[in-house]
């Protein structure tokens, strides 16, 4: 069971960072040529959002696997901690940056296991 895991993770992780790297090749040379200079803010925007969208890729498979060790209650706490946390942050971050504050706070905020538990990830967990 512990090696599915592995895999699964090691997987999820290589996709995810291979779809980074299209999508920043994407942001970087075709978003411009094809929607026009119109455009350009989105690059930056897009760059900020994509390490997070990334670690979002992995940690739904990180908590498929807690949650398949019988601990699913773990996604609710971590929830119950980022949320109001991400929520100041934007009230905050917004006015004071506008669109570049809230694509700071998602891209950082909006996944609650890198957030909250990042020590889980690289801890060997066994069955209860």
């Amino acid at each position: 069971l512990e090696m599915v895991e592995t895999k699964s993770v090691r997987h999820a992780t290589l996709f995810s960072l291979g779809g980074a790297a299209v999508v920043a090749f994407v942001l970087l040379l075709l978003v411009v040529p094809i929607f026009g200079s119109e455009f350009q803010p989105a690059i930056e925007l897009g760059m900020i959002l994509l390490p997070g969208a990334t670690a979002v890729g992995i940690a739904v498979v990180l908590s498929s696997t807690i949650a398949g060790r019988g601990k699913p209650v773990y996604s609710l706490y971590s929830a119950l901690v980022v949320t109001p946390v991400t929520l100041v942050l934007y009230a905050w971050l917004i006015p004071w940056l506008d669109a570049t504050g809230i694509a700071s706070c998602l891209g950082k905020f909006a996944n609650p296991y890198w957030s909250v538990m990042p020590g889980e990830s690289g801890r060997r967990q066994t069955r209860c």
